[in-house]
């Protein structure tokens, strides 16, 4: 019973749309009005401003960091606490509160990465730093990065639980990318 009840926390608060909320209340824009595409972090800061996608930006963080605590609380094995993690990402992924839809979840995966393995993060992250800053291209830094997150976590010999958890992340991701088309 208790974990059902960790994994339906994780989903429904992997589900809440941080970018909807803050967007709305500091500058009472509907983001679902204003944006024909995928609702992402740059559309918290584009649409809402600085302090919407600050906020928008600590409300996805949050949804990791709260799952990392409440596991460790409740002395959970690493095996559930990833898969809440994961549940979590699809929650963000296919947000019941937008029927299904959501982002791509860039900022829950990647968090749930540094938060627990801080040096495959830092690595990711310099891979983004340093694709971004050669080429100016966001997207092709992301398609890297994500790409580079499973076979940096086969280079620093993680755990089999942190393997499959990255693993997840970057097919999840690319399921999402091609449903936009």
């Amino acid at each position: 019973m208790r974990l059902t009840i960790y994994y339906l926390f994780a989903y429904f608060y992997g589900s809440i749309p941080y970018i909807y909320i803050f967007t709305y209340f500091l500058r009472k824009k509907k983001v679902s009005g204003e944006i024909t595409e995928e609702v992402n972090m740059a559309s918290a800061f584009h649409y809402g401003g600085l302090p919407a996608g600050l906020f928008s930006a600590a409300g996805e963080v949050s949804k990791i960091v709260i799952l990392l605590i409440y596991g460790r609380i409740l002395k959970l094995e690493n095996f559930v606490i990833y898969t809440a993690l994961l549940i979590a990402v699809i929650g963000t992924m296919y947000s019941v509160f937008l029927k299904f839809k959501g982002s791509k979840t860039k900022i829950a995966g990647e968090t749930a990465i540094i938060l627990t393995n801080p040096i495959a993060g830092l690595i990711i992250f310099g891979v983004w730093v340093s694709i971004i800053t050669t080429t100016k291209k966001a997207k092709l830094a992301s398609i890297i990065t994500t790409l580079s997150i499973t076979p940096i976590m086969l280079l620093l010999k993680t755990n089999l639980e942190m393997f499959l958890f990255s693993l997840a992340i970057t097919l999840l991701f690319f399921l999402k990318k091609d449903e936009k088309k």
